[in-house]
Protein backbone atom coordinates (compact mmCIF):
# COMPACT_ATOMS: atom_id res chain seq x y z
CA UNK A 1 0.00 0.00 0.00
CA UNK A 2 1.26 3.28 -0.46
CA UNK A 3 1.94 4.95 1.97
CA UNK A 4 1.49 8.91 0.81
CA UNK A 5 -1.83 7.62 0.39
CA UNK A 6 -2.81 5.91 3.52
CA UNK A 7 -1.76 8.69 5.13
CA UNK A 8 -3.65 11.19 2.89
CA UNK A 9 -6.42 8.77 3.57
CA UNK A 10 -6.43 8.75 7.40
CA UNK A 11 -5.97 12.17 7.93
CA UNK A 12 -8.91 12.71 5.82
CA UNK A 13 -10.88 10.37 7.54
CA UNK A 14 -9.73 11.48 10.89
CA UNK A 15 -10.97 15.50 9.75
CA UNK A 16 -14.63 13.59 9.42
CA UNK A 17 -14.65 13.53 13.15
CA UNK A 18 -13.94 16.73 14.20
CA UNK A 19 -16.81 19.35 13.66
CA UNK A 20 -19.73 18.01 16.39
CA UNK A 21 -18.07 19.53 19.13
CA UNK A 22 -17.58 22.59 17.98
CA UNK A 23 -21.46 23.24 16.48
CA UNK A 24 -23.28 21.49 18.96
CA UNK A 25 -26.10 18.94 17.81
CA UNK A 26 -26.78 20.27 14.27
CA UNK A 27 -23.09 19.66 13.22
CA UNK A 28 -23.12 15.82 15.43
CA UNK A 29 -26.03 14.99 12.79
CA UNK A 30 -23.45 16.07 10.09
CA UNK A 31 -20.63 13.77 11.20
CA UNK A 32 -22.81 10.73 12.04
CA UNK A 33 -23.98 10.76 8.81
CA UNK A 34 -20.63 11.51 6.80
CA UNK A 35 -19.30 8.40 8.95
CA UNK A 36 -22.39 5.94 8.18
CA UNK A 37 -22.10 6.88 4.72
CA UNK A 38 -18.64 5.27 4.74
CA UNK A 39 -20.00 1.83 5.22
CA UNK A 40 -17.51 0.82 7.91
CA UNK A 41 -18.32 -1.68 10.46
CA UNK A 42 -16.14 -2.82 13.59
CA UNK A 43 -13.78 -5.82 13.63
CA UNK A 44 -15.55 -9.32 15.31
CA UNK A 45 -13.05 -9.70 17.28
CA UNK A 46 -12.96 -6.12 19.03
CA UNK A 47 -13.53 -6.41 22.64
CA UNK A 48 -15.25 -3.04 22.27
CA UNK A 49 -18.97 -2.99 19.88
CA UNK A 50 -17.76 -5.80 17.90
CA UNK A 51 -19.85 -5.66 14.63
CA UNK A 52 -21.26 -1.84 15.66
CA UNK A 53 -21.77 0.35 12.72
CA UNK A 54 -18.86 3.25 12.88
CA UNK A 55 -20.51 6.25 13.14
CA UNK A 56 -19.53 8.45 16.20
CA UNK A 57 -16.03 9.12 18.17
CA UNK A 58 -16.43 6.23 20.02
CA UNK A 59 -16.98 3.21 17.44
CA UNK A 60 -14.46 4.86 15.63
CA UNK A 61 -11.96 4.34 18.48
CA UNK A 62 -13.13 0.59 18.62
CA UNK A 63 -12.18 0.38 15.34
CA UNK A 64 -9.22 1.92 15.42
CA UNK A 65 -7.88 0.00 19.32
CA UNK A 66 -8.86 -3.01 17.52
CA UNK A 67 -6.33 -2.23 14.55
CA UNK A 68 -3.66 -1.30 16.94
CA UNK A 69 -4.03 -4.66 18.66
CA UNK A 70 -3.85 -6.44 15.71
CA UNK A 71 -0.29 -4.22 14.81
CA UNK A 72 0.53 -5.49 18.49
CA UNK A 73 0.20 -8.73 18.26
CA UNK A 74 2.76 -9.22 14.62
CA UNK A 75 5.11 -8.10 17.46
CA UNK A 76 4.59 -10.03 20.21
CA UNK A 77 3.55 -7.32 22.38
CA UNK A 78 6.35 -4.83 21.20
CA UNK A 79 6.06 -1.13 21.86
CA UNK A 80 7.06 0.95 19.45
CA UNK A 81 9.48 2.73 22.13
CA UNK A 82 10.54 -1.68 22.54
CA UNK A 83 11.36 -2.10 18.67
CA UNK A 84 13.14 1.19 18.69
CA UNK A 85 15.60 0.01 20.99
CA UNK A 86 15.70 -4.03 19.66
CA UNK A 87 16.58 -2.08 16.24
CA UNK A 88 19.71 -0.14 17.84
CA UNK A 89 20.99 -3.38 19.32
CA UNK A 90 20.65 -5.20 15.89
CA UNK A 91 22.45 -2.37 13.84
CA UNK A 92 25.14 -2.53 16.62
CA UNK A 93 25.25 -5.98 16.44
CA UNK A 94 25.76 -6.00 12.57
CA UNK A 95 22.44 -7.80 11.67
CA UNK A 96 21.37 -5.77 9.05
CA UNK A 97 18.53 -8.33 8.48
CA UNK A 98 17.15 -8.68 11.95
CA UNK A 99 17.60 -4.72 12.03
CA UNK A 100 15.13 -3.89 8.87
CA UNK A 101 12.22 -6.70 10.47
CA UNK A 102 12.26 -4.89 13.58
CA UNK A 103 12.19 -1.24 11.59
CA UNK A 104 9.32 -3.11 9.60
CA UNK A 105 7.50 -4.26 12.40
CA UNK A 106 8.08 -0.78 14.37
CA UNK A 107 6.11 1.05 11.31
CA UNK A 108 3.57 -1.15 11.34
CA UNK A 109 3.05 -0.41 15.38
CA UNK A 110 3.31 3.15 14.56
CA UNK A 111 1.01 3.63 11.37
CA UNK A 112 -1.76 0.85 12.94
CA UNK A 113 -1.53 -0.28 9.54
CA UNK A 114 -4.92 -0.99 7.66
CA UNK A 115 -6.06 -0.73 4.10
CA UNK A 116 -7.48 2.88 3.18
CA UNK A 117 -9.78 1.28 0.92
CA UNK A 118 -11.08 -0.81 3.98
CA UNK A 119 -11.67 2.06 6.08
CA UNK A 120 -13.38 4.21 3.12
CA UNK A 121 -15.36 2.03 1.70
CA UNK A 122 -14.04 2.99 -2.07
CA UNK A 123 -10.33 3.11 -3.81
CA UNK A 124 -8.51 6.42 -2.60
CA UNK A 125 -8.06 8.37 -5.67
CA UNK A 126 -5.02 9.46 -6.65
CA UNK A 127 -3.74 12.85 -6.61
CA UNK A 128 -0.90 15.84 -7.20
CA UNK A 129 0.56 16.02 -3.96
CA UNK A 130 0.46 19.93 -4.35
CA UNK A 131 -3.31 19.54 -5.31
CA UNK A 132 -3.38 16.42 -2.14
CA UNK A 133 -2.54 19.36 0.51
CA UNK A 134 -4.58 21.92 -0.71
CA UNK A 135 -7.56 19.58 -0.41
CA UNK A 136 -6.07 18.80 3.53
CA UNK A 137 -5.76 22.19 3.83
CA UNK A 138 -9.13 22.63 2.65
CA UNK A 139 -10.72 20.04 4.68
CA UNK A 140 -9.14 21.26 8.09
CA UNK A 141 -10.56 24.86 7.28
CA UNK A 142 -13.90 23.98 6.91
CA UNK A 143 -13.25 21.84 9.93
CA UNK A 144 -11.39 23.77 12.33
CA UNK A 145 -10.67 27.20 11.13
CA UNK A 146 -10.40 29.63 11.78
CA UNK A 147 -6.73 28.47 12.12
CA UNK A 148 -3.16 29.91 11.72
CA UNK A 149 -0.43 28.70 9.62
CA UNK A 150 0.92 27.62 13.28
CA UNK A 151 -2.26 25.29 13.52
CA UNK A 152 -1.90 23.76 10.60
CA UNK A 153 1.97 23.11 9.52
CA UNK A 154 2.02 21.28 13.32
CA UNK A 155 -1.63 19.33 12.17
CA UNK A 156 0.20 18.58 8.98
CA UNK A 157 3.85 17.57 9.76
CA UNK A 158 4.35 20.08 6.82
CA UNK A 159 6.35 22.97 5.76
CA UNK A 160 5.57 26.65 6.09
CA UNK A 161 6.29 27.20 3.11
CA UNK A 162 4.03 24.55 1.20
CA UNK A 163 1.20 25.43 3.79
CA UNK A 164 0.80 29.10 2.45
CA UNK A 165 1.08 27.84 -0.93
CA UNK A 166 -1.86 25.27 0.04
CA UNK A 167 -3.95 28.51 1.65
CA UNK A 168 -2.99 30.40 -1.21
CA UNK A 169 -4.41 27.45 -3.77
CA UNK A 170 -7.97 27.16 -1.76
CA UNK A 171 -8.46 31.31 -1.51
CA UNK A 172 -8.07 31.40 2.03
CA UNK A 173 -9.10 34.59 3.78
CA UNK A 174 -7.21 36.46 6.97
CA UNK A 175 -9.24 37.12 9.73
CA UNK A 176 -8.52 38.71 13.32
CA UNK A 177 -8.77 36.23 16.41
CA UNK A 178 -9.41 37.04 19.72
CA UNK A 179 -6.03 36.73 20.95
CA UNK A 180 -4.64 39.44 18.35
CA UNK A 181 -3.35 36.70 15.86
CA UNK A 182 -4.28 36.47 12.43
CA UNK A 183 -6.23 33.11 10.98
CA UNK A 184 -7.60 31.70 7.90
CA UNK A 185 -10.81 30.94 7.33
CA UNK A 186 -12.55 29.54 3.75
CA UNK A 187 -14.04 32.14 1.59
CA UNK A 188 -17.64 30.82 2.23
CA UNK A 189 -17.28 30.75 6.03
CA UNK A 190 -16.35 35.01 6.61
CA UNK A 191 -20.31 34.72 8.22
CA UNK A 192 -20.33 34.64 12.27
CA UNK A 193 -21.97 31.09 13.56
CA UNK A 194 -25.14 31.74 15.35
CA UNK A 195 -25.01 31.44 18.78
CA UNK A 196 -25.76 27.67 20.40
CA UNK A 197 -27.09 26.51 23.91
CA UNK A 198 -24.72 25.37 26.19
CA UNK A 199 -23.95 21.52 25.39
CA UNK A 200 -21.98 18.92 26.99
CA UNK A 201 -19.41 16.24 25.36
CA UNK A 202 -17.17 13.60 26.51
CA UNK A 203 -14.51 12.53 24.04
CA UNK A 204 -12.42 9.54 23.83
CA UNK A 205 -8.69 9.75 24.06
CA UNK A 206 -6.93 11.40 21.21
CA UNK A 207 -10.11 13.07 19.54
CA UNK A 208 -9.76 14.55 16.58
CA UNK A 209 -11.10 17.52 18.42
CA UNK A 210 -9.25 17.67 21.42
CA UNK A 211 -6.25 17.07 19.09
CA UNK A 212 -6.95 19.52 16.67
CA UNK A 213 -5.22 22.88 16.99
CA UNK A 214 -1.52 23.28 18.02
CA UNK A 215 -2.73 26.55 19.80
CA UNK A 216 -5.48 25.22 22.57
CA UNK A 217 -5.40 27.73 25.59
CA UNK A 218 -8.77 29.40 24.38
CA UNK A 219 -10.75 25.67 24.94
CA UNK A 220 -8.26 24.26 27.05
CA UNK A 221 -7.40 26.65 29.29
CA UNK A 222 -5.00 26.02 32.46
CA UNK A 223 -5.84 22.33 31.92
CA UNK A 224 -3.32 21.56 29.40
CA UNK A 225 -0.41 19.57 32.50
CA UNK A 226 -3.51 17.62 33.75
CA UNK A 227 -5.04 16.43 29.93
CA UNK A 228 -2.09 16.20 27.94
CA UNK A 229 1.26 13.78 28.67
CA UNK A 230 4.72 14.74 27.77
CA UNK A 231 4.20 13.97 24.46
CA UNK A 232 1.40 15.94 23.70
CA UNK A 233 -1.43 13.04 24.10
CA UNK A 234 -4.24 13.99 25.00
CA UNK A 235 -6.37 11.95 27.31
CA UNK A 236 -10.36 11.81 27.84
CA UNK A 237 -11.86 14.80 28.11
CA UNK A 238 -15.50 16.85 29.00
CA UNK A 239 -16.42 19.73 27.15
CA UNK A 240 -19.04 22.21 28.79
CA UNK A 241 -20.33 25.43 26.29
CA UNK A 242 -17.01 25.19 24.35
CA UNK A 243 -14.02 24.43 26.31
CA UNK A 244 -12.59 21.21 28.44
CA UNK A 245 -13.50 21.52 31.65
CA UNK A 246 -12.38 18.30 32.95
CA UNK A 247 -12.11 14.43 31.87
CA UNK A 248 -14.09 11.37 32.51
CA UNK A 249 -13.41 7.33 33.73
CA UNK A 250 -13.91 4.40 34.82
CA UNK A 251 -11.56 3.81 37.46
CA UNK A 252 -14.48 2.51 39.73
CA UNK A 253 -16.09 -0.38 37.47
CA UNK A 254 -18.15 0.44 33.99
CA UNK A 255 -20.12 3.50 35.03
CA UNK A 256 -18.58 6.42 33.48
CA UNK A 257 -17.41 9.34 36.01
CA UNK A 258 -16.71 12.78 35.32
CA UNK A 259 -13.74 14.50 36.95
CA UNK A 260 -14.23 18.09 36.86
CA UNK A 261 -11.39 20.47 36.88
CA UNK A 262 -13.07 23.68 36.96
CA UNK A 263 -16.54 25.33 37.98
CA UNK A 264 -19.38 24.80 35.92
CA UNK A 265 -22.47 25.82 37.86
CA UNK A 266 -25.50 23.52 38.04
CA UNK A 267 -26.20 23.58 34.98
CA UNK A 268 -22.80 22.13 33.24
CA UNK A 269 -22.69 19.41 36.03
CA UNK A 270 -26.47 18.13 35.23
CA UNK A 271 -25.63 18.03 31.09
CA UNK A 272 -22.16 16.24 32.03
CA UNK A 273 -24.25 13.95 34.42
CA UNK A 274 -26.41 13.20 31.82
CA UNK A 275 -23.60 12.16 29.15
CA UNK A 276 -21.96 10.23 31.10
CA UNK A 277 -25.31 8.63 31.81
CA UNK A 278 -26.03 8.14 28.22
CA UNK A 279 -22.00 6.94 27.54
CA UNK A 280 -22.20 4.55 30.65
CA UNK A 281 -25.41 2.79 28.93
CA UNK A 282 -24.10 3.15 25.21
CA UNK A 283 -20.53 1.39 26.11
CA UNK A 284 -22.70 -1.21 27.22
CA UNK A 285 -20.14 -2.91 29.72
CA UNK A 286 -17.25 -1.78 27.43
CA UNK A 287 -14.20 -0.13 29.55
CA UNK A 288 -12.30 1.42 26.66
CA UNK A 289 -8.31 1.22 27.91
CA UNK A 290 -6.26 4.17 27.54
CA UNK A 291 -2.26 3.78 26.02
CA UNK A 292 -1.75 7.52 27.36
CA UNK A 293 -3.74 7.70 30.39
CA UNK A 294 -3.68 11.71 31.47
CA UNK A 295 -2.17 12.95 34.18
CA UNK A 296 -5.03 13.80 35.98
CA UNK A 297 -6.07 10.29 35.43
CA UNK A 298 -3.47 9.03 36.38
CA UNK A 299 -3.45 10.72 39.50
CA UNK A 300 -6.65 9.11 40.27
CA UNK A 301 -5.71 6.04 39.58
CA UNK A 302 -2.68 6.07 42.11
CA UNK A 303 -4.94 7.82 44.95
CA UNK A 304 -7.28 4.84 44.82
CA UNK A 305 -4.65 2.19 44.77
CA UNK A 306 -3.14 3.58 48.21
Amino acid sequence: MNSSIAKVAGILAIVAGALFVLAGGVTWGLITTNLAEQNITVAEDSKMLPGDDVNGPFSAFAQAQIIDEHAMAGTEGRTYAELGGLVKEAEAAGDTALAEELQGQRTTVMNASASAESWLGAPVPEMEPGAALAELVRRWLRAFGPGTERDLTWWLGDTLTRVRAALRAVGAVKVSLQDGGTGYVLPDDLEPDEPVEPWAALLPTLDPTTMGWQARDWYLGRHRSHLFDTAGNGGTTAWWDGRIVGAWHQLDGERVQVHLLEDVARDGVRALEVEAERLTEWLDGARPGARWPSPVLAALRKARAT
